[in-house]
């Protein structure tokens, strides 16, 4: 995040674009607020997403993140996505974030080590006795087991990088430094602070009043960076808005340039700049600037 004093560049083509694949997730994660979700469950079609990045590839983004709110392995057509992804567009950087609980399946493993430049595996909690309360639906067991394998099929391969990610929270506390043990086969470890918005789960935030205060008053560099597409074919102000409540365009009648360089946002931009960031009432309770 920037003081408003300072200035953030507006790319002339986002550098990462977000899509929500699926919204189909197997785990019931006590930091989520799938049960506040309206939105139905159900996954976009492949040629729906090639276009999609095709568009953004026009444009000049060369990273895609083709995850959001569900378990992105879960999409019926994962591995063929991939795959798609990576011959299709040459020298495009994936960034897959998982549960990990399809990892045991070797497909799975094959194409993510096939196809991405970097693959993160969100498991709150070192001890099974946690991620079993902070991930219900999730085998521990399964999640290690699988991470392992495909750290050890990697072998001595630089590529994807294989980080390990926890939410802090009262849960997983003091879970930090047995997970940085055990994670240490990793290329990286990080730990996140919890800002999912309290009023949708039964977690405290980490962040305190005065952070959220500070947040504010400052401008979010996604607003000039990056561009978010929920499963409906919508660009949403963020990975936040998991009801799709901010609508920048709709893809399913606008081009991805259109929206970028559209009056939605520069209102949005418009007002970060200002410092009036809390009278869009998403970004007024956001933490997001914390764990940047």
């Amino acid at each position: 995040m920037c003081k408003e004093s300072e200035k953030v560049k507006i790319e002339t083509f986002p550098k990462v674009l977000h899509i929500e694949i699926t919204t189909m997730c197997n785990a019931r994660c006590v930091i989520c607020p799938r049960k506040c979700i309206k939105r139905k469950n159900k996954s976009m079609s492949l040629d729906d997403i090639l276009d999609i990045v095709q568009q953004g590839w026009d444009m000049g983004i060369r990273e895609v993140h083709p995850h959001l709110l569900g378990e992105p392995a879960l999409h019926p057509q994962f591995v063929e996505l991939l795959y798609a992804l990576h011959k299709r567009f040459v020298g495009i950087h994936i960034v897959s974030y998982t549960n990990g609980s399809r990892l045991m399946d070797p497909q799975i493993r094959k194409a993510y080590l096939d196809t991405c430049g970097r693959v993160t595996i969100s498991m709150d909690g070192a001890r099974s006795s946690v991620m079993r309360k902070t991930r219900p639906g999730v085998n521990p067991f399964i999640v290690r087991k699988g991470v392992k394998l495909l750290i050890n099929e990697r072998g001595s391969n630089l590529s994807p990088q294989i980080f390990a990610r926890m939410t802090v929270m009262p849960d997983t506390e003091n879970d930090k430094e047995l997970f940085n043990r055990v994670w240490q086969c990793c290329d990286g470890i990080s730990f996140l602070p919890l800002i999912r918005f309290e009023k949708d789960t039964n977690v405290t935030s980490s962040l305190n009043q005065r952070q959220y205060t500070e947040a504010i008053h400052h401008m979010c560099d996604r607003l000039f960076t990056s561009i978010t597409i929920s499963v409906e074919k919508k660009v949403i102000l963020c990975c936040c808005d998991y009801n799709a409540s901010v609508v920048l365009g709709d893809l399913n009648k606008q081009s991805l340039s259109d929206i970028w360089n559209g009056d939605v946002i520069t209102s949005i931009r418009d007002r970060h700049q200002k410092g009036k960031a809390c009278e869009i009432p998403l970004c007024a309770t956001c933490g997001y600037f914390n764990f940047v």
